[in-house]
């Protein structure tokens, strides 16, 4: 996909790699072939998700909150195939209920969830960054 002009040099995505910690200075090593041709045809080098980079970076400046909540793939729907269900009110899965031990046991598929961590608050530094991405 081709950038419109005027958005050539809006966004830098490669900012990130000059800060200095380790996981910035590991993107610039695995990315440095795919930068340099992407350079070659005047184009920029860019993650599909930026914001999971940035978290894996510095997580402390991107994310306020977050809460570990069960979650799976949904793999039977009929809308939905594909997609994660995350539990985000516990009702199927709620670490006191006791639901997930006694699925486990007795092998339902509902314990081939796991736990992930929800990110559910940003810091206002990450707030304006989309919104300056997204043009709002």
């Amino acid at each position: 996909m081709r950038v419109p002009a005027h958005f050539k040099h809006a966004i830098d995505f490669h900012a990130h790699l000059s800060l200095d910690v380790p996981l910035a200075k590991f993107f610039a090593t695995v990315t440095n072939l795919g930068r340099a041709r992407m350079e070659a045809n005047n184009r920029q080098f860019a993650y599909c998700d930026e914001i999971a980079v940035g978290i894996a970076i510095a997580e402390g400046q991107i994310i306020r909150e977050a809460k570990m909540l069960r979650a799976s793939v949904e793999l039977h729907g009929e809308l939905t195939r594909g997609q994660i269900a995350v539990d985000w009110t516990s009702v199927l899965y709620g670490m006191d209920n006791g639901l997930i031990a006694n699925t486990q046991a007795s092998g339902d598929s509902k314990s081939n969830s796991c736990w992930i961590t929800m990110f559910t608050d940003w810091t206002e530094w990450s707030l304006k960054r989309l919104k300056i991405r997204q043009g709002i």
